[in-house]
């Protein structure tokens, strides 16, 4: 056999070459690979136009799905087949919001989440779409359910109240409640600064939208909640109506002029007794303990006489001490409720006129056994027209029948409750209708609404005040004239500072004051007949700083104390026949109030005042954000 040359022996030992992967199969690869992300950036481009324009449609309709179930009530009731969640708009914001969220959810959209720059961005989309998706497919028609439960609300031939479709509205509304909560919660968990600019304010609207949901969500739980027992729906209730009279000022409204005992047994309200602030007490006593401080402010008189019980302007304060003297001379009640002529004047507007029988000493008095009260005349027909013939105690006595049978009438099978929601919310919203229960758990639902008139609560916390009370006996508040005016808002350093300007003027004439009935303007023989004489009190936010008070451009000082957590101060006015005069209050928010964190709402504040014949008992203003 022939050797091998040397050539070929150093072929032999040689490794074979390796196989390598053609240039164009990685090319081929990347190409691919490339089209993958090209056509994944083009599906999220489109998926994201989509969503977007979904959402941009969304927010726009969110504003009129809400405006109609704030108001659409009354046309549901006018419509026997009509509903609430037959809304137009609602369906048309669940087709949004449905396409939004649809657009927005996938394998994509989680992948994307994840990468840098753009992905906290991604997330808070897909965040923002769910959450409207359940909000309008969950929250919405549980809120349009109870509104049909209320607009639905009718009385049997006896005038009773059906509060079964109310109380069956309750569980679907507290479901949606906790769809809200929990939108909550996943909007919180958004980091906004690490978003691109052009999402922050969608998620910041949502929010806005959601907190004004939950307030018309946490209304209609109260009701749903509260009213079938309140009305005695599972047992009997008392509760001791307060007829506060403006014609005397007082913090809280007005001196408690007459008591009406109403009993609601099954969703009949009817008028078990009528009395007169004479009937009770007074006490030698406070007939509570009283909080030094209230003490300190009111002095033991808030306690111990029920004509001044609202001294105060805080109402559980006052309903709780006037629900004692009641107990102690008459028997315990399961609240209370408190009302005026002005708030007594929007009821009649729904009731129409009215005719009161009268007793037979006032009868003898007015010259007739029959009154016809209209919108129109109760009002002057109990502050002013009343005293030209009547004392003090009958005076009171007129006013407390004439608010029964205003009560009454308002319980009769031929008025709707729903006619009568307009005329009450106006009067809870002007501090004008005012409810306190004696029962815990129910007045922590209370707690927090216009109607509780709770000036300590913590709803009220940042909210400022200026309240009157007449230092004299009589009843000149009648013929006061008073408005108020927020007059403007300044950001600081600290925080904000705001100034409100109360005017008052004295609308009598000398020659009118001296024909006025002793009880009404003092002893005939009074150098100052017709003068009034009354306590300004000026309350900062709660932990806030001493209000400072200027009276026609000139500072004024008063005495200063600190009543439930609030700087108080005081000073006395004075005005003449004809006079009129400003006061001017100027209060400063801390910094997290002024940046919108404060009640009742960011960009807003509140004054509370006293409820005058003209001026309601509450203000809201908008104001700057600051910082």
């Amino acid at each position: 056999m022939a050797r091998p040359t040397d050539a070929e022996a150093s072929s032999a030992t040689r490794p074979a070459p390796r196989r390598r992967r053609p240039v164009r199969w990685v090319l081929l690869g990347l190409a691919v690979l490339a089209v993958v992300v090209v056509a994944c950036t083009a599906l999220l481009a489109r998926d994201a136009l989509t969503a977007r324009d979904a959402l941009e449609e969304a927010a726009l309709i969110v504003p009129e799905v809400e405006q109609s179930l704030r108001t659409g009530l009354t046309d549901v009731a006018a419509d026997a087949g009509g509903s609430l969640t037959d809304v137009p708009a609602l369906a048309e914001l669940q087709e949004q919001t449905g396409t939004a969220r649809e657009a927005t959810d996938g394998p994509l959209w989680r992948v994307a989440a994840l990468l840098p720059v753009v992905g906290a961005s991604v997330d808070a989309a897909t965040t923002v779409s769910a959450v409207l998706d359940q909000v309008a497919e969950v929250a919405l028609p549980a809120l349009a359910t109870a509104g049909d439960a209320v607009a639905r609300t009718g009385r049997d031939d006896d005038g009773s109240i059906d509060l079964q479709p109310l109380a069956a509205s309750a569980e679907d509304v507290g479901t949606a409640r906790a769809v809200i909560a929990d939108a909550h919660a996943e909007l919180a968990g958004i980091d906004t600064t690490a978003l691109q600019s052009q999402f922050v304010e969608p998620v910041t609207m949502l929010e806005d939208q959601l907190a004004q949901l939950d307030e018309l969500l946490g209304g209609a739980e109260r009701a749903a909640v509260l009213l079938p027992p309140m009305l005695g729906a599972d047992e009997p209730r008392r509760y001791l109506l307060l007829g506060l009279n403006n014609a005397e000022l007082r913090a809280g409204g007005g001196i408690v002029g007459s008591l009406t005992l109403l009993e609601a047994d099954g969703g009949r309200v009817d008028v078990v007794r009528q009395a007169s602030s004479g009937d009770v007490g007074p006490f030698a006593e406070p007939v509570v303990p009283l909080d030094p401080e209230v003490e300190a402010a009111y002095t033991t008189r808030v306690g111990r006489f029920v004509q001044d019980v609202t001294l105060t302007p805080d109402f559980p304060t006052s309903a709780r001490i006037a629900a004692a003297m009641w107990e102690q001379d008459h028997g315990p009640v399961d609240g209370v409720l408190a009302t005026d002529p002005v708030a007594l004047s929007r009821l009649l507007e729904v009731t129409g006129p009215v005719t009161v029988e009268v007793p037979e000493d006032i009868a003898d008095a007015i010259g007739t056994e029959r009154v016809e009260i209209t919108a129109e005349t109760v009002v002057d027909l109990l502050l002013r027209r009343a005293y030209d013939a009547l004392d003090g105690a009958r005076a009171d006595a007129f006013f407390a029948v004439v608010a029964s049978t205003v009560f009454a009438r308002l319980s009769t099978a031929d008025v709707s409750p729903v006619d009568a929601l307009p005329a009450l919310q106006h009067a809870a919203q002007s501090h004008r209708l005012l409810v306190w229960s004696a029962r815990e758990d129910e007045q922590a639902l209370v707690d927090g609404t216009l109607l509780s008139g709770g000036f300590s609560a913590d709803r009220a916390a940042d909210a400022t005040g200026m309240f009157l009370d007449d230092t004299v006996v009589g009843k000149l508040s009648s013929h006061l004239e008073t408005t108020v005016e927020h007059t403007g808002s300044v950001c600081t350093d600290d925080g904000r500072t705001d100034t409100v300007t109360l005017r008052m003027a004295n609308t009598l004439d000398e020659e009118r004051a001296r024909d006025l009935p002793f009880y009404v303007a003092g002893p005939h023989d009074a150098p100052d007949r017709g003068t009034m004489s009354l306590n300004l009190t000026a309350y900062g936010a709660r932990d806030g700083v001493v209000p400072e008070l200027t009276r026609d451009d000139d500072v004024v000082g008063g005495s200063s104390v600190v009543v439930q957590g609030r700087q108080r101060v005081a000073v006395n006015v004075r005005l003449t026949p004809g006079e009129s005069t400003e006061v001017t209050m100027t209060t400063r928010a801390p910094a997290a109030v002024a940046r919108g964190g404060g009640a009742p709402a960011p960009g807003t504040r509140e004054l509370w005042t006293t409820p005058t014949v003209g001026t309601p008992g509450l203000h809201v203003s908008e104001v700057p954000v600051c910082g």
